[in-house]
Order: structure tokens, then sequence, then C-alpha cells
């Protein structure tokens, strides 16, 4: 993907060094810093909520679970030398099976929310891109970059234009 874009970005500036007098004039370059987009759209802040309250109550409830694993290990630390042998076993076969169960539980928990997350992903990821063709669209940009730019003129940066257009759709969304 990344080395497509570098072959894109090349092609045009090879193309625009081609251009001179009134033709290239007429070209207008805009820029978007993505990760910006994706951390501060209204959007993007709704997704992160959306994904810690689907969370949650699993997150307290591993906790918990850990915090009762931690207190049969201070137990057996603390009272095994007291206990008889038969419930020593128990209580360590009881941690080795809580440890188990926790670490199952908490990759299970690692990938749903990975899902979870990659699934809101996409569905910012085809906002910004709506909101890029938009401002792209109504403001005549010839060419809109935002993945490889090692360095962008503040003059072409748009990035502030297309949060405040997703800003705009995602109050239109509420009402």
């Amino acid at each position: 993907m990344f080395s497509k874009i570098r072959f894109v970005i090349i092609s045009f500036i090879l193309a625009m060094s081609t251009f001179s007098g009134p033709a290239f004039a007429e070209i207008k370059i805009g820029v978007v810093v993505i990760d910006r987009l994706l951390q501060e759209a209204p959007q993007a802040v709704a997704a992160q909520k959306r994904l810690q309250s689907e969370f949650s109550s699993r997150d307290k409830k591993l906790l918990a679970e850990q915090k009762k694993t931690k207190k049969l290990e201070d137990k057996l630390q603390r009272d095994g030398a007291v206990m008889s042998e038969a419930e020593r076993i128990k209580t360590e076969r009881n941690i080795r099976n809580r440890r188990r169960d926790f670490r199952r539980k908490a990759e299970e928990l690692r990938e749903d929310r990975a899902i979870r997350a990659n699934q809101e992903l996409t569905k910012l990821q085809k906002l910004v891109n709506q909101a890029i063709r938009e401002v792209g669209k109504s403001e005549k940009f010839t060419v809109i970059l935002y993945d490889g730019i090692a360095y962008a003129n503040k003059g072409i940066n748009i990035t502030e234009k297309i949060l405040e257009r997703m800003k705009k759709q995602a109050s239109k969304a509420k009402k």
C-alpha cells in the first residue's frame, strides 16, 4: 500500500514538473494529517467511547477475577505451612486453574476488542474519505494527499477543513 502511494506521489510530481505556465498555476494540492482526524474527529471520539462502554464490564470482571486469584495466592503464601497437604494441593490447583482461565479470558477479550476496534476504524476511514472527497470537490482541489507525506507546507494542509466537515457531519447525525 505504502509503495503504491509513493509511486502515485512520485508520478504526480514528475507529471507536474513537465507543466509550465498557466496550466501549472491552476493546480491545487492539499495535504491531510490522517492521524489527527482519526484521533480528534467527533466520530473517532464517539467510537472510542462505544468501545470503552462495550468492554468495560468484561474488563471489570477480569480485574475482579485477578484480585480473587491474588487473594488466594496471598493466603497460600501466608497459611500454606499450616494447611493440611490436601487443602494446600487443592488451593494450588485452584490458583493454577484460575490463572489459566484468566489468561484465556484476557486473550479472548484482547481479540474481541481488536476485532471491534478494526470495525470502528473501517467505519471512521469511510467517513474521513467521504469528508476529504467533499472538501476536494467543493474547493476544487486537483489532488489531496494523506499518506506517505514526509513534508508539507502549512499552506496546503487542509486537515482543519476536513475536521470541520466531520464535525458538521457528526452534528447532523445527532439531530
